[in-house]
């Protein structure tokens, strides 16, 4: 691997180190746009799965998308009742999948395949989390899940099309 691919993956694993830090501090009342600045950085430093790059590497820098994006869903629905920040949680985990799923290779099928069932995983586990509390401000932010886990095999990462009462709610 050349050194300015090395320097790369080190500074994306140190930036998303960062982004995670921020996203810790959400329940200090993270305004909704500080996670649109979280998705455009994560997609900014986001290196695709390749033969050529070092798997393991690779691994964590995803492996730090999911957790950014079970973060900004966990607080946006649980603590901050705002469905924006659970859609951009939403779309670093499409990130993820759409990578994993479209850029398969010979050589990292398993890893693709580990993310693949990771983000399903993760929002299997927000369903049946989200389902358990009773607060009715949760129902929308089900709603949010199910939309993007539908649009997860849709080419691209861009928001899915919401229902009318989802529309208002998420932009």
């Amino acid at each position: 691997m050349n050194q300015f691919l090395e320097t790369f993956l080190c500074l994306t694993y140190e930036v998303y180190d960062l982004l995670l830090h921020v996203i810790g501090q959400a329940r200090m009342k993270m305004p909704s746009e500080i996670s649109l600045s979280i998705f455009w950085l994560v997609t900014s430093y986001y290196i695709r799965f390749d033969e050529k790059r070092d798997q393991e590497k690779l691994k964590i820098i995803n492996n730090q998308i999911v957790q950014m994006g079970k973060e900004l869903i966990y607080e946006g629905a649980i603590y901050l009742n705002d469905l924006t920040i659970v859609s951009y949680g939403c779309n670093l985990l499409k990130l993820v999948y759409h990578n994993a799923r479209h850029e398969r290779t010979d050589k990292n099928t398993d890893i693709q395949k580990h993310f693949t069932d990771k983000v399903l995983s993760t929002y299997n586990y927000f369903k049946e989390e989200l389902n358990i509390r009773t607060d009715a401000d949760l129902k929308n932010a089900l709603e949010v899940l199910a939309v993007f886990e539908k649009d997860l095999d849709s080419w691209g990462v861009s928001m899915p099309p919401f229902p009318a009462h989802l529309s208002k709610l998420v932009l």
